[in-house]
């Protein structure tokens, strides 16, 4: 007879999330979630560290699944980045697998302050090409493949 394996609970398991629909405001927040706020301020929802820092020019990595996102954050325990792979909504419109043209016309067609193409690594053997657009005022990454909003990043990208 074999032992029944043991689920593995992630930390703040059995925790309750209460994220507001407040959404995407830029340069500040994600729902609950807040730009430069301590990370130990949400330690007690549900989390998995996804990554730690092994030098100075990473970051440790936590991914909330209840809130459907990514915290990023620095050597002093704050949070540098928000990383929306599932959801990001802004003004009731989901971000995420949204055609980038679309996106556009949210913004009035405002031109990215950057624009790049990255080969990002989806599996050992397998990769795509995104364009990586960068939209300083709005605190906004977007990370496009085949036209569709596929990663947004949300910073503080504001001087001072």
């Amino acid at each position: 007879m074999r032992k029944k394996s043991k689920k593995e609970k992630h930390i703040g398991e059995g925790k309750t999330f209460s994220a507001k629909s407040i959404g995407l405001v830029p340069n500040i927040s994600y729902n609950d979630f807040f730009i430069w706020d301590d990370i130990t301020k949400y330690m007690h929802l549900p989390h998995e560290l996804i990554h730690s820092r092994e030098n100075e020019n990473e970051y440790d990595d936590y991914y909330f699944p209840e809130a459907k996102l990514n915290l990023l954050v620095n050597e002093e325990n704050k949070i540098e980045s928000i990383l929306c792979t599932e959801e990001c909504y802004w003004s009731e419109i989901n971000l995420v697998k949204l055609p980038y043209e679309h996106f556009l016309t949210i913004i009035d067609y405002r031109k990215p302050d950057e624009e790049d193409l990255l080969y990002v690594l989806i599996s050992k053997n397998r990769g795509q090409n995104q364009k990586v657009y960068t939209f300083d005022e709005l605190g906004l990454m977007l990370w496009v493949w085949r036209g569709k909003i596929v990663t947004v990043y949300i910073n503080d990208f504001r001087e001072g």
